[in-house]
């Protein structure tokens, strides 16, 4: 039986060729040629003004704060509670004050009528790769870290994400629509948190007056991209936009064949989702055995998410009440969703899946 995996990367010649190139080229660590083309390509895409390699989103997402906790002195973050949990826990290594909010419940996104008299700093997610609803951020005091991590290409009013907010993350985990194997960015359009970022992802150096000099004028970690995943970067950008229309694809055959057995999420028209995830929402009494029935069938499939304020590594949220979160949490399914998916695969996946739906039923 043919077993489809939740997710797969789709590797091809170019990015062994890209790879081979850093190999010959001996520079295989961080500060290459590689890692410069990276982030000059980033920002052609994105349109932003600047671009930081990291090693990973998480590290994106500790550097940004890092510079904000510098930059603000008093953090009070708002975080949203249904998200992959990386976004709340470096959250809370920083955050003086820290509260989760609970998602739209038809866009699973963190509302942005937030007040910057609760919070400075917010860190919404475009969830499964759906754009924040911008038009809904009221004050203009908040400074928003975007937790892009799913929604590499995605566009809001014609704008690429990237290009929106204060500062703006990326993941390219092995998972997400382009890949490093593991690796991030950030990207904003402000000079001056640039700066800090780049000095704090390299170890807290500035620009050198003697470039055989240690000097470290501020705070820093070692959060630097390696040559080898710029490499990978640099090939899977160009094929970004044919990723981004073949889930497209994917998601339109899923929501025709399957819109009986449940909901999905709103998208409005105005905005290019990238399709990182694909779920549906289920009758709760029947979702986890429809899981185990799936597996049966050879097809992965996974809960996302847990909230954050139901983790263990937050339990003294416990009792909060955002009943938004936890419905989804008890309903939601995500299905098989990849590049290298073909339309045969994903219509067997549904026939899989209603044969599954009969078992439970």
């Amino acid at each position: 039986m043919r077993i489809y995996h939740w997710a797969e990367p789709c590797i091809g010649i170019e990015e062994k060729e890209a790879i081979n190139q850093v190999m010959d080229s001996k520079w295989i660590g961080g500060n290459g040629p590689m890692v410069k083309e990276f982030e000059k390509e980033l920002c052609r895409y994105v349109g932003c003004r600047f671009a930081i390699g990291v090693n990973n989103g998480t590290s994106a997402l500790l550097a940004s704060l890092i510079a904000l906790k510098e930059d603000l002195g008093l953090l009070k973050v708002g975080v949203p509670t249904f998200t992959f949990i990386a976004t709340a826990t470096t959250a809370k290594l920083f955050a003086d004050k820290m509260a989760f909010i609970d998602p739209d419940k038809k866009t699973w996104n963190m509302p942005l009528n937030q007040s910057s008299s609760d919070y400075n700093v917010i860190m919404p997610v475009d969830v499964g790769g759906l754009p924040l609803d911008f038009k809904t951020l009221e004050d203009p005091e908040l400074i928003v870290l975007e937790d892009a991590a799913e929604a590499m290409g995605a566009e809001y009013n014609g704008t690429k994400v990237g290009n929106i907010s204060d500062i703006t993350i990326f993941s390219f985990h092995a998972a997400k629509v382009m890949t490093m194997g593991e690796g991030g960015a950030i990207t904003t359009n402000c000079p001056e948190y640039y700066e800090l970022m780049k000095s704090i992802v390299n170890q807290g150096y500035g620009k050198k007056e003697h470039p055989w000099d240690y000097e470290h004028p501020s705070f820093g970690l070692n959060f630097r991209l390696p040559e080898l995943q710029a490499a990978l970067g640099l090939a899977q950008l160009k094929k970004l936009e044919i990723f981004l229309r073949h889930r497209e694809l994917i998601a339109k055959i899923y929501r025709e064949e399957l819109s009986q057995y449940g909901e999905f999420q709103e998208v409005s028209s105005n905005i290019r989702h990238t399709n990182f995830l694909f779920c549906i929402l289920v009758d709760p009494k029947k979702r986890d055995k429809l899981c185990e029935e799936l597996v049966k069938e050879g097809v992965e499939v996974k809960v996302t998410w847990k909230p954050c304020h139901l983790q263990g590594a937050f339990k003294s949220y416990a009792d909060s009440y955002l009943p938004h979160s936890e419905y989804l949490y008890k309903r939601i399914i995500s299905l098989p969703i990849y590049n290298g998916l073909t339309s045969e695969e994903v219509k067997d996946i549904v026939t899989r899946f209603k044969k599954a739906w009969s078992v439970v039923s």
